[in-house]
Parts: C-alpha cells; structure tokens; sequence
C-alpha cells in the first residue's frame, strides 16, 4: 500500500471497496509509522485511536486503515462475513456494484471456484482509470484455496485488458520472510531486493526452474527452519522430527504475487485471457510499441 502511495496510485482516488473485509495484520510500532508518515499529526493520531485497542488492531479498523492513504469512502463485499457492505458470491455477476477508484483482492479470488468471473467483477467494479490491487498466492501452500495463480495469468490479463501495471512484487517465502524481519526488527521488506523480479519473466523457461530454486533454498534456509519450528508440530505429530519433516507446517513456506493494476480510462469490456499451445510468449517478444518488458519499466519508472 504505501509503495503505491508514493508512486501516486492513490491520487485523486477517494472510494474503495475490500473484495473481502480485511483483517489488518500490521504491528502497532509500523502502523503508527505510516499513519503519521502519511497525515497531519492530529489526524494520524485519531486514526491510530480509532484503529487499535491496546497494542491490538480492532476487527472493525479496515476504514480508518484505508483513510490514512486518503481512500476514506470504505466499502467490503464477502458471501458469508458479517462486517461486509455486500453480500456477494463471487461465483456469479454482481451487477449492483457500483465502481471504486481502488479495489483490493487480498487472498481472496483464490477461494471462489469460479475464479474468472470474480476477476471480471473486479474489473467491472474498478471505475476507468481506477486501481485493482491483488495480493496472492503464486506457489506452494497447497490445498489453501482451490488455485495458485501464476504470475503468467496476471501478465496475460494485464495485456488482453491494456492495463497499466502500478506496482509488481514476487514475493517468495512470504510467511518466513515476515516472521524473521519481524524478529530481527526490520519494518518492511525490500522489494526491490527480492530475488525474484519482473525481468526474470522475459523467459517463462528460465523462470520456472528460478522460482523453484529460490523455493528449496528458502526451504532449507536456517531462517525458515527457526519460523517452522517456531509453530510447533502439528497436532498429533508425536516426538519431534528433524527438520524439514512433514510434522513441521512446511506447507508455510510459500510465494505470493502483488500486482496493482490500472483501468484504461476507456471504459473496456473485461477480456478473458486464453494462453495458446505456445504458452505465454516471452515478455521481450511483444513488439508493438517497444517490448511488453521495457513498456512496463518504463510504467514503473524502472531503468
């Protein structure tokens, strides 16, 4: 959220909408960083009263949340949870919706079968011009929802759509990553020292074997072993084994994508996405305009 905020995503946007109510999984320490990095004093600390209950983030905070980056017109949609504005299922159309200058999907889509038309309603309820920002889950953590997503669906919607990419982050070993930063006191992640980045998806061949090489090592790393082991075995796992060992949750070592992406201000039909027999082609491949690659760092502001 804050990189899009410092790459202007946010500008002249008031209203957004959580494709699911968000649970605001953030410390009080940073929290209050970004609240007071990104308003007045009073009006940080009056969000910050709002939001937390001790050093607890309240269940009910997404609004206050959303108002520290100026997106104070707060709305949710969900099928079942009781703090949604909507009552959605996302398997089928929502033509009530009306349009938001930001929607977020943050672990969401993953959970609806019918996950093409969920990313149609997202597009359908981002006003032209508007942000659609996602949060998900790209490898491993399997059996958590019904799909991975891989970065190539994203890409390929991002072009049948003629979207604008804001902001795109790999981020591998998400769970781990989080729990030893947090232990070794580091506020947030480098983004741009992840080492998995856009340009390693100009060749879907030399990605693949990457992500998987960054997955064992990450799964074999002594700062992965220290956040399993953390969590204890599973229930019923009797003695405790070498890691790494299935009585470990090593199912917590996972990537997700983020992706935020922008409308054209020419109000388009959603464009489903169909990957040929070829596969997805080479990002550096697409010609038009100057490789799909250097187009989209230029987006990014990236040299």
């Amino acid at each position: 959220m804050k990189r899009v905020a410092e790459r202007g995503g946010f500008r002249g946007q008031t209203t957004v909408i959580d494709f699911g109510p968000q649970d605001i999984q953030v410390s009080r320490p940073i929290l209050e960083k970004l609240a007071h990095g990104l308003n007045p004093p009073e009006k940080a600390r009056a969000l910050l009263d709002s939001m937390l209950d001790g050093e607890t983030v309240r269940r009910t905070a997404q609004k206050d949340f959303y108002t520290i980056f100026g997106l104070a017109e707060y709305s949710s949609l969900d099928s079942e949870d009781d703090r949604a504005t909507y009552k959605v299922d996302l398997n089928h159309p929502a033509p009530q919706l009306p349009e938001f200058g930001i929607v977020t999907n943050f672990g969401t889509t993953e959970h609806v079968f019918n996950i093409g038309e969920a990313f149609k309603t997202i597009h359908n309820a981002t006003r032209p011009g508007g942000i659609s920002m996602h949060a998900i889950p790209s490898f491993a953590f399997i059996n958590h929802g019904f799909y991975n997503i891989h970065p190539n669906a994203m890409v390929e919607m991002v072009r049948a759509n003629k979207y604008e990419i804001v902001d795109f982050s790999y981020v591998d070993n998400t769970f781990c990553r989080n729990q030893y930063l947090s232990r070794a006191g580091i506020e947030a992640i480098d983004f741009d020292a992840l080492p998995i980045q856009l340009s390693d998806m100009e060749s879907t061949q030399t990605f693949m074997p990457k992500v998987v090489e960054v997955f064992y090592k990450n799964l074999m790393a002594p700062e992965t072993q220290a956040a399993i082991t953390e969590q204890g075995t599973l229930p019923g796992a009797g003695e405790v084994a070498p890691y790494p060992n299935r009585r470990y949750q090593i199912s917590y070592v996972f990537d997700l994508l983020f992706i935020a992406m922008r409308r054209p201000s020419e109000r388009l039909p959603f464009v489903m996405p169909m990957q040929d027999m070829a596969g997805v082609p080479p990002l550096e491949t697409v010609s038009r305009g100057g490789s799909w690659l250097s187009r989209i760092k230029a987006g990014l502001g990236i040299a």
